[in-house]
């Protein structure tokens, strides 16, 4: 996936960038082309790294935490948020 900044620009606009050395091509480099949840995810998986060991527990840590958050409730507003008091 290309970078969002250079996403409206064509193979032939980049390769004059690079032969031209163009300063809208360090512009380009410096742009971060990830998002939030990639970051998440790779923090997830760096975690899971030092937790187990096997590539077979580790494909189970990492689907299990992906689930976790799946299932977790979203709100839009703090007014949505009614937190559960267990009575012992």
């Amino acid at each position: 996936m290309p970078s969002p900044l250079a996403r409206h620009l064509s193979e032939e606009d980049l390769r004059a960038c690079i032969e031209e050395s163009s300063p809208l091509l360090a512009l380009i480099c410096d742009f971060p082309c990830h998002i939030q949840a990639v970051e998440r995810y790779v923090k997830a998986v760096t975690d899971a790294s030092s937790k187990v060991c096997g590539s077979s527990a580790l494909d189970g840590y990492n689907g299990t935490r992906i689930v976790d958050k799946t299932i977790m409730p979203a709100f839009d507003t703090m007014a949505e948020y009614k937190p559960r008091i267990i009575d012992k």
